[in-house]
């Protein structure tokens, strides 16, 4: 595989599974990863803090149109930062003929429990101390349902938004699901992922697209999710998530 390879942009929201997936996929591209790099803490993270600042979109474009230049792959988090960096960075993403890969979670619910309840402990990944699971501060406060709800339909909102432009401009583009990897049978998963892995221009023997497939579907759990129903307003948030659109993109 030479460097003639399409770099790619993994278009996502936290907890998703995001990190897991570029760990083990873009690891297979000649091209440097990033990880949310356009987040204000990290490496392109001035390209936001001068948007929010000054507003000036045509110094935005030129630089995110110089990060894009030199290939890279990203995994980008769409409600991390202003919608004109996302903006931008799609307008770029199609100059520049990068690959494009939605990764969503269909199970709304699950996945705000899992970014509750790592907000509120910082424990984001699986080697980070969880607390002692009888006396865990997570659960002292109740949901905050009307903020979740409406956090969870700016991120659809916004990956609809983002795939309607991307495909609109003629860029290559692809979804798959956070249930379709990690919580469907093995043989389901080879066929989702394996299909993926022929999108970003891949080409792997079928023994070690499985033993790929295998690493991501074994990895990367954190072991949390049986707290999560200790949280208090479960229902009322599972109910409330009824009235978030679907992702316009994933059937």
């Amino acid at each position: 595989m030479g460097n003639d390879t399409p770099p790619i942009i993994i278009w996502t929201t936290q907890r998703t599974g995001g990190t897991n997936l570029a760990r083990h996929l873009l690891a297979l591209s000649p091209y440097k990863v990033k990880h949310e790099p356009f987040n204000k803490p990290r490496e392109f993270g001035h390209i936001t803090t001068d948007w929010i600042k000054r507003q000036d979109i045509v110094a935005t474009e030129a630089e995110i149109e110089a990060t894009l230049s030199d290939p890279i792959n990203i995994k980008h988090c769409v409600e991390m930062v202003p919608k004109e960096i996302n903006a931008c960075l799609a307008k770029h993403a199609v100059r520049h003929d990068y690959l494009n890969l939605f990764l969503v979670r269909e199970n709304a619910l699950q996945r705000l429990l899992s970014m509750e309840y790592a907000q509120r402990t910082k424990v984001w990944g699986p080697n980070h101390e969880k607390p002692d699971e009888d006396n865990d501060p997570a659960f002292e406060a109740s949901l905050d349902i009307e903020k979740l709800v409406e956090h969870e339909k700016k991120c659809v909102m916004r990956l609809n938004k983002l795939w309607n432009f991307l495909h609109t401009a003629g860029a290559r583009v692809h979804a798959l699901s956070f249930e379709q990897v990690y919580e469907s049978s093995f043989e389901a998963a080879v066929a989702q992922v394996s299909a993926t892995i022929s999108f970003l221009g891949y080409n792997l023997q079928r023994t070690r697209a499985e033993d790929r497939i295998r690493g991501l579907r074994e990895t990367g759990n954190q072991d949390t999710r049986d707290r999560y129903q200790k949280f208090e307003g479960i229902g009322t948030l599972d109910t409330a998530l009824k009235t978030v659109p679907d992702f316009a993109f994933l059937r």
